[in-house]
């Protein structure tokens, strides 16, 4: 199986987990799964969940990422801030995401984003998708604006605390990431994320 698929087949499994009222209704693959992502939510890193972006064992990175919010700016995002959750045109939800990437040029490059509640319940990703940043005006690097990140399930992520993080990988095989402590509501009529 592809990396890309494993990782969809373990939220899956993790989702899967999550939604029996009792235990014993929990299929053993299931139960496995959410064993993995209670492990994940332990003080240790456990890069085998796949509910961490864990880049501890990879090399000091090139570029800096700064993570914020925005659809046609980058807002800065800063740790205890709100992340609106709104809907989408197609029946689902998303939180929007903006990226800026210090010291990188004008590329597309592989992104891995994550949405985890502090109780170690994914509430978007883990996923990985290559995405086209744009250069910046002042030329210091590059940026994406209002990725939308969708959230299957919105009763897992609105009014809880959940960490947002995102892992950006270089055209040298170097990863750099961000990540902010946040609390998720829903978006307020009217609400401008560019504001």
């Amino acid at each position: 199986m592809s990396p890309w698929g494993a990782r969809w087949a373990l939220a899956a499994l993790l989702c899967a987990a999550g939604c029996a009222d009792d235990p014993a209704e929990t299929s053993d693959v299931a139960q496995d799964a959410q064993l993995a992502s209670d492990a994940g939510a332990s003080s240790q890193s456990d890069t085998s969940s796949g509910t961490e972006l864990d880049t501890a064992s990879l090399p000091e990175a090139s570029f800096e990422v700064t993570l914020g919010t925005g659809r046609k700016t980058h807002m800065p995002l800063a740790d205890g801030d709100t992340l609106h959750l709104e809907l989408g045109h197609q029946g689902l939800q998303h939180v929007l995401v903006s990226i800026r990437l210090g010291g990188l040029p004008q590329a597309r490059y592989d992104v891995d984003f994550l949405l985890l509640r502090d109780d170690g319940v994914a509430v978007a990703g883990p996923t990985r998708i290559r995405l086209p940043f744009i250069g910046m005006p002042d030329g210091s690097g590059s940026e994406l604006f209002g990725y939308t990140l969708v959230v299957l399930e919105p009763d897992l992520g609105v009014g809880h605390d959940a960490l947002l993080s995102v892992a950006v990988e270089g055209p040298d095989g170097d990863v750099a990431m961000d990540e902010r402590s946040v609390h998720v509501e829903w978006a307020p009529e009217g609400w401008d994320p560019d504001a």
